[in-house]
């Protein structure tokens, strides 16, 4: 599904990003979001319940706003010799660039994207206990040997099988653990004696 999403998904909704990618308004974005959002539970096996901000850095994927931008800058921009500005790093093209400056341009603006997704997810209010376990996202993109299962993303997320959870949803009358606390994530992982 990891393979789908950035082969297929990415490409087809970032296709012509260079004419649209600064001109999103508020509407767009959403729209974005709301694509997006409906691709990733597939990518993470995580229930629909779980913040898009979280699914994100779950999945290793970053906002697709971020990527559209990202793909202007860097497949446009760069291929052009243009002159651009990517949040806050400025380019400035020079006569002929050699295909090592070029990658090391595209480089810059990958990181500088990454910088920009970790602005946005310190500043989120939400998926907070998937910010306890991936609070950097150059780290968690680093981790490729981090493959999420449906388990292991309830336990990353808060969003799963667990009492207060399900009491939360209304779908059962009590979050009391068979041990007699309240069963959380943060329970089950430290607490819990079973």
């Amino acid at each position: 599904m990891r393979t789908l999403y950035r082969g297929i998904f990415v490409p087809i909704i970032t296709y012509a990003a260079a004419r649209w990618a600064d001109k999103l308004n508020v509407h767009h974005k959403r729209k974005l979001r709301q694509a997006q959002r409906s691709a990733l539970p597939r990518v993470t096996k995580a229930y629909r319940t779980i913040s898009t901000e979280a699914l994100c850095v779950i999945a290793g994927a970053a906002l697709i706003k971020l990527v559209a931008k990202k793909k202007k800058r860097s497949l446009y921009y760069l291929r052009k010799g243009r002159e651009f500005q990517h949040f806050s790093i400025r380019h400035e093209p020079q006569q002929q660039q050699t295909k090592t400056e070029l990658e090391r341009s595209k480089h810059i603006i990958r990181d500088e994207t990454v910088r920009k997704w970790q602005e946005e997810w310190d500043a989120s209010q939400k998926g907070r206990i998937t910010y306890r376990f991936h609070s950097n996202i150059q780290d968690r993109l680093s981790a490729r040997w981090i493959h999420h299962n449906h388990y292991m993303v309830q336990m990353l997320s808060g969003h799963g099988n667990f009492k207060a959870n399900l009491r939360k949803l209304g779908l059962i009358e009590t979050e009391i653990c068979t041990c007699g606390e309240t069963d959380t994530v943060e329970h089950v992982i430290f607490e819990c004696t079973y």
